[in-house]
C-alpha cells in the first residue's frame, strides 16, 4: 500500500502531462484555442471536465481528417493513436466510463467520414467496449451497437463477425445484465441491417432467425408487425447457396403467420418454404408457373432454386430407397440420363448423401441421406431407437457381469 501511495502522485503527474500533450496536439490540429485554454486551466488536476474537452477535440479532429500540411502522415497517425489512447484511458480512470463521454466518443467515431482514420476509430471503439465493466451492461450494450454500425460503415464486418456472435449471445444469456426483450430485438435489428446491407446473406439469415425467435408466443397483431422480417428470413434462406435445411423456419411463429397474411406475396412465400422443406422438384415447378411474379418481386433466382430443389429431391429419393435407379433420378430431377452421375456427385459434395454409383447396374447405393425435416413423429422414432440401444447395452453389460465369475473359475481350473 505504501508503494502504491508513493506511485500515485507520479502516475497523476504523468497522466496530466499526457493530457496536456494530447491537448496541444489536438488543438494545433483542429485550431480551437478555446479547448486548449480550458484544458490548461484544469492543469495539473485530472478532471472529468478536462477529459470531456479532450474527447470533444479528438472527435473534431477525426471529423476534419488529417490536415493538408501534415508533413509526415505516418507520424501524424502515430500521434493521433497516442491521443486516442490517452483520452480513452482517462475516460476509464478519471470518468469511470461515464455514459456522457463514452457516448460522445462512440457517436463521434461513427459520424466521422469513412476515410478518416478508419482503423484507429475501429480499434478505439473496441477498446471502449473492452474497458466497460460488466457492471455497466447498458453502456457496454450501446458501445456494442455503435461498434457494429461503425464496422458496417467501414466495411469491416467480416473481421468483427466472431465477436458479434460471442457478444450478442452474451447479452442474451447473461441474466445479471438484465436486458429486456425490446433491447435484445434492437440489437438483432442493428446486426441484421448491417449484415444485409453488406450482402452477407448467410450471416444475416442466422441473426434474423434469432430476432424472430424473440416473438415466439406473441399475439397475431405483433407477429404481423414483423412480417417483413419473417419474409426476409425465408427469402434469404432460399437465396443462400449451400443452405439446404429450412424446417427450423417453420417452427417460428412469425414465419407461420405469413401463411395467414393478407399480403399475397407473403402467403405465396410461405407456400414456397413448404416446398423447400419437404417438396419435390415437380412441386417447385408448379409453384413457379403459378407465382413467377413473386419470385421476380423478391429477386429469388430461379436457376438457384432449380439447383437446390434437384439436390433436395435426390436427397428424398435416397432416404426412401437404399438402391436408387438412374432412370428414377433422371425422371424426378428432370434431367437427361447423361447428367445423372453429375447430379449424384453434386449431392455427395454438398454433404446431403453418402452413396456409391454402380455404372454396370445403373443404380446408386445409398449409405446415408440427410433428413430434410424432423417432425415430432420422427423425433419419437429416434427416441425409440435410442432407448432400444440403451436396453441392448444394459443387457450386454448384465450378461458380461454374469459371465465374469464363470470365466474366472475356468481360468483358475486351467491353472491347476
Amino acid at each position: 500500500d505504501g508503494v502504491r501511495a508513493r506511485r500515485a502522485p507520479r502516475m497523476t503527474a504523468m497522466l496530466s502531462d499526457e493530457l496536456a500533450a494530447t491537448a496541444r496536439f489536438l488543438v494545433q490540429t483542429e485550431g480551437n484555442g478555446a479547448i486548449l485554454a480550458d484544458l490548461e486551466a484544469t492543469q495539473p488536476a485530472l478532471t472529468p471536465a478536462a477529459t470531456e474537452s479532450a474527447a470533444r477535440a479528438l472527435v473534431a479532429t477525426l471529423a476534419a481528417g488529417a490536415p493538408a500540411n501534415a508533413e509526415d502522415s505516418e507520424a501524424f497517425r502515430a500521434s493521433l493513436s497516442g491521443c486516442i489512447h490517452v483520452v480513452i484511458s482517462l475516460t476509464h480512470s478519471v470518468c469511470g466510463m461515464s455514459d456522457e463521454i463514452v457516448d460522445l466518443l462512440t457517436d463521434g467515431f461513427l459520424a466521422a467520414p469513412a476515410e478518416s482514420f478508419p482503423e484507429e476509430r475501429l480499434r478505439a471503439t473496441v477498446m471502449l467496449y473492452n474497458l466497460t465493466a460488466e457492471g455497466q451492461p447498458l453502456t457496454r450494450y450501446r458501445v456494442f451497437l455503435q461498434l457494429v454500425r461503425l464496422a458496417a460503415k467501414l466495411s469491416r464486418l467480416p473481421a468483427l463477425l466472431p465477436s458479434m456472435h460471442a457478444a450478442s449471445e452474451r447479452f442474451v444469456t447473461a441474466a445479471h445484465w438484465d436486458l429486456d426483450v425490446p433491447q435484445i430485438r434492437t440489437m438483432y435489428d442493428t446486426i441484421v441491417e448491417a449484415l444485409h446491407d453488406a450482402n452477407m446473406t448467410k450471416e444475416s439469415y442466422y441473426f434474423n432467425g434469432r430476432r424472430l425467435a424473440t416473438y415466439q408466443g406473441c399475439k397475431e397483431e405483433e407477429l404481423d408487425g414483423v412480417g417483413a422480417a419473417a419474409a426476409d428470413a425465408v427469402s434469404d434462406a432460399i437465396r443462400t447457396a449451400g443452405l439446404y435445411r429450412f424446417d427450423d423456419l417453420l417452427d417460428l411463429d412469425a414465419v407461420q403467420q405469413l401463411e395467414k397474411s393478407s399480403n399475397p406475396t407473403y402467403a405465396a412465400l410461405y407456400k414456397l418454404l413448404v416446398v423447400f422443406v419437404g417438396g419435390m422438384l415437380a412441386d417447385y415447378v408448379a409453384f413457379r408457373q403459378e407465382h413467377a411474379a413473386v419470385l421476380e418481386e423478391l429477386k429469388i433466382d430461379d436457376a438457384l432454386c432449380l439447383e437446390k430443389m434437384r439436390l433436395l429431391t435426390f436427397t428424398s429419393l435416397a432416404r426412401d430407397c437404399q438402391d436408387v435407379k438412374y432412370e428414377e433420378v433422371s425422371r424426378y430431377l428432370e434431367i437427361s440420363s447423361e447428367q445423372v452421375e453429375e447430379w449424384i456427385i453434386r449431392g455427395i459434395r454438398a454433404g446431403l448423401v453418402d452413396a456409391k454409383m454402380n455404372q454396370v447396374t445403373q443404380t446408386v447405393t445409398v449409405h446415408r441421406a440427410s433428413q430434410r425435416s424432423f417432425t415430432k413423429d420422427q423425433w419419437d422414432v429416434l427416441l425409440g431407437r435410442v432407448k432400444l440401444w440403451e436396453r441392448n447395452v444394459s443387457d450386454l453389460l448384465r450378461m458380461l457381469r454374469l459371465a465374469k465369475p464363470a470365466a474366472a473359475k475356468a481360468l483358475a481350473d486351467a491353472a491347476h
